[in-house]
């Protein structure tokens, strides 16, 4: 499959779309990333690994003055809206049209389109191509519910937060709707009325690319809004590698606090000056060494000392799991690493979004109370570190929190969610998956069909068909000679087929087991044999348990008499047992009581 992958922003907006990229290469697909980085040229002449294509345009988008100023402006306005206005009337308008028409060019090469939930540009030129798109959001700051409300905090019912995001989505349209309108107007496309439904998230399929123990999934979230964790690649060559002055300064003494910026430290000497005062007497007043991040300090005319060293940049997978605590600016891919490394954090925001992460790692029990960098002191600051290296409950907190998400791969749930939930649509409205993988069903007939194709084991790990608005997908090994089939009249009248024969069984239940049947002769066609049903009735679960002791379990609700029939079709036993829990709600499956 070919895909088009866009981004915007500073390191933190484009590191996790490399990550992805690279993901979606190596699972066999052709891609094509485009970056837009608005304060270095860093990403030009990035060569990746597993051999995707990158292009970058308008980039840098502003210069060290411009950024200094702008930097300056955006953190002393305190309304956020207001904020949000000036940045990107400063950062994003300038190279808003380059971005356009990159995004026009990658719709006409691609068959799917994968942006940066920000980047309106890319979204308005795949409606306009008719090509599915998939946004990711580096936040989930932005996705309402009626379970939670912008403003963080304590939880106040579903009827205030309802109100709440109606106001903020009322906001945000005020000062965005006019980016994307414009585009849509130069496409002969209608206007948009909200940016967050309409062009934040997909309807085909939207990430949150937050870790799920940090992003709750809420239960009135669309069934397109998957979250699968952050986009990580740590080993990105730009990263660069631990100096040597940089390990010798972690060997010679106590783990030391890690200070930064990100790309929110000014590029100028003077703002850069400022910056460094700020962190330096903070450290010193703290009591603590430091190793303080900053391009410029010598310039600036600050001398690395035993107690504190200042650094250009470093790797920060390989140096925060060092250190005792991180101070940083808030931004989504900084707050990643230090959570990633176990270590707690004080923030110090420049903009909404950024104070957002603060209150989410203050809510884990993970960071110190936020600092705002229009306001902070270097005697505000300190004392910030200083709580927080009195508390070995939040270092404790935070390692565990990091020993949970160690088992999480975001890029790989990504690669999988979108391979699963978006495949190549030809003009037949058939689509043919080829990730290279079999997916056991979803959706679900397929085995019916499967003796019409004739299907055997092949290369092809399933196909879609569309019909009006209804879908009915099959994710199964079907026949490799299926693949490019243009034969959509066939499939379409198997589709009416099986639509007609679930129509005359009446009750849903018996739906159901029509459906799980195909799921479990999916099944049991793939790995190890099947050797037995399990049907728990208090939870309504099917477990087919197979020979090598692994379990493939999917939710079902059928009668008693229709379970049996399923186990009789698949010529295995069938029981009929309760399902209990431990007293702590863990779910221990080898707790079973014969009923």
């Amino acid at each position: 499959m070919k895909i088009g992958i866009q981004t915007w922003g500073s390191h933190g907006d484009i590191r996790p779309f490399i990550a992805l990229a690279e993901g979606l290469q190596a699972a066999g697909n052709e891609v094509h990333l485009v970056i837009t980085c608005v304060d270095s040229g860093l990403y030009h002449g990035l060569v990746s690994r597993p051999g995707l294509r990158i292009s970058v345009i308008g980039s840098p988008v502003l210069d060290p003055v411009q950024e200094e100023q702008i930097g300056r402006l955006a953190y002393g306005i305190r309304n956020p809206m207001k904020q949000m206005a000036a940045i990107l009337r400063l950062c994003f308008a300038p190279v808003e049209d380059l971005m356009f028409d990159a995004a026009q060019q990658l719709c006409a090469e691609s068959d799917l389109l994968v942006g940066h939930y920000f980047l309106h540009p890319l979204q308005v030129a795949a409606e306009k191509a008719g090509k599915p798109h998939v946004s990711v959001m580096l936040s989930h700051a932005g996705i309402p519910s009626d379970f939670n409300h912008p403003l963080g905090g304590f939880a106040l019912g579903k009827t205030a937060h309802r109100l709440l995001w109606r106001l903020v989505r009322s906001l945000l349209n005020g000062v965005l709707l006019h980016y994307p309108n414009r585009l849509r107007a130069q496409l002969g496309m209608a206007p948009v009325r909200d940016i967050v439904t309409q062009v934040w998230l997909s309807p085909h399929l939207t990430l949150a690319a937050v870790s799920p123990r940090i992003c709750r999934r809420q239960p009135d979230w669309p069934e397109s809004l998957q979250v699968c964790g952050f986009l990580d690649a740590p080993h990105l060559a730009i990263d660069g590698t631990l100096p040597a002055p940089l390990a010798a300064f972690l060997d010679g003494g106590e783990a030391p606090v890690y200070m930064t910026f990100g790309s929110w430290m000014p590029k100028d000497i003077p703002g850069q000056t400022r910056a460094l005062t700020l962190m330096t007497e903070a450290a010193r007043r703290a009591g603590c060494r430091a190793i303080i991040q900053s391009d410029a300090a010598q310039a600036c005319g600050f001398v690395s000392d035993p107690d504190i060293l200042y650094v250009a940049k470093a790797p920060h997978h390989a140096i925060f799991p060092r250190c005792r605590v991180v101070v940083h600016h808030g931004g989504a891919g900084t707050t990643q690493s230090a959570t990633l490394a176990g270590k707690p954090s004080v923030v110090v925001a420049n903009i909404s979004e950024q104070e957002h992460w603060a209150r989410e790692l203050r809510r884990l029990g993970i960071a110190g109370r936020l600092a705002r960098r229009r306001s902070v002191t270097a005697a505000g600051l300190a004392r910030r570190i200083r709580q927080v290296l009195a508390s070995p409950q939040m270092t404790a907190r935070a390692q565990a929190l990091a020993d949970g998400m160690r088992g999480e791969n975001g890029v790989q749930e990504a690669v999988e969610v979108i391979m699963r939930n978006l495949p190549l649509i030809d003009e037949n409205h058939l689509s043919v998956f080829s990730s290279g993988r079999p997916f056991a069903g979803q959706g679900t007939t397929a085995a019916l069909m499967l003796p019409e194709l004739g299907a055997e084991e092949g290369a092809i790990t399933g196909i879609e068909l569309r019909q009006g608005s209804a879908t009915e997908r099959w994710l199964l090994d079907i026949p490799e000679q299926v693949q490019g089939c243009r034969d959509g009249e066939k499939l379409l009248g198997i589709f009416e087929e099986m639509r007609r024969a679930k129509a005359r069984r009446e009750r849903v239940r018996a739906l159901d087991a029509f459906e799980f049947l195909a799921y479990f002769r999916a099944a049991k066609s793939q790995g190890s044999e099947v050797i037995g049903v399990q049907q728990f009735m208090q939870h309504d679960r099917f477990i087919v348990r197979k020979d090598d002791g692994a379990n493939v379990d999917r939710a079902a609700s059928v009668t008693d008499g229709e379970a049996a029939g399923i186990a009789r079709q698949l010529g295995v036993d069938h029981d009929r047992r309760f399902f209990h829990r431990r007293q702590d709600g863990q779910r221990q499956a080898d707790r079973f009581h014969d009923t």
